[in-house]
């Protein structure tokens, strides 16, 4: 989000995301030690809690009360799925409940890819989302096969509580001769996972091979 962070974890396990800017002299606290329950300036000695808070400004002396500008820009976070989520909007004193994937269990296997797109977020979530693109796009990979007609898509929606809602999809390219697309109210029942799956407001699972098809559960 075009801002530097430091995460860090005091002698309780405990995870503080927060500005890596000292507000002393600006020097990146990333640099800097955990020294027990705070994290250490590398230029001044200068010692920060897991909220953000001066506890020590070693020039004063250990007795002296650091003055309350001495503050570190904090992020409320929560661990969740193996990752650590930050909040970028306003403050609140909870973060609310991350909505996951049923189908993506403990035993994942991940790797992280960063890949940044000059648009606004949710007109890159509106790419994904569009699955009639993928045989001219992604024409030799995902889209492969010339199946530009489009049967479907097929769409469902769940609501599993407050701030988790899901919108299910399943989408059948096929090749064109002449046919026409399959309206949705026409298509039968789907029988497998769906080809994606999108949890508001960010969240997206695209199923792309057959080996991530649930056992016992055949495609159409």
């Amino acid at each position: 989000m075009g801002e530097k962070i430091v995460a860090w974890r005091d002698s309780n396990g405990k995870l503080s995301v927060m500005s890596d800017l000292c507000p002393h002299r600006g020097v990146a606290l990333s640099v800097g030690e955990v020294n027990g329950d705070c994290i250490q300036c590398p230029f001044h000695g200068f010692e920060y809690d897991t909220s953000g808070d001066c506890k020590l400004i070693p020039a004063n002396g250990r007795d002296a009360k650091p003055p309350k500008a001495m503050h570190v820009k904090t992020y409320l976070t929560r661990e969740e799925h193996g990752f650590i989520y930050l909040w970028w909007g306003e403050p609140q004193q909870e973060y609310p409940p991350v909505a996951w994937f049923e189908s993506v269990g403990e035993n994942m296997v991940y790797t992280t890819l960063r890949d940044h797109w000059k648009c606004h977020y949710s007109r890159a979530i509106e790419n994904q989302l569009d699955v009639v693109h993928l045989p001219f796009i992604h024409h030799n990979t995902i889209g492969r096969g010339n199946r530009t007609l489009i049967n479907g898509p097929v769409t469902t929606e769940e609501s599993k509580g407050k701030g988790d809602h899901l919108l299910n999809v399943w989408v059948y390219n096929v090749l064109d001769n002449g046919q026409k697309p399959t309206k949705p109210s026409d298509m039968p029942e789907p029988t497998r996972r769906p080809f994606l799956q999108f949890h508001f407001p960010n969240l997206w699972h695209n199923w792309i091979a057959r080996h991530s098809y649930h056992p016992g559960v055949h495609p159409n």
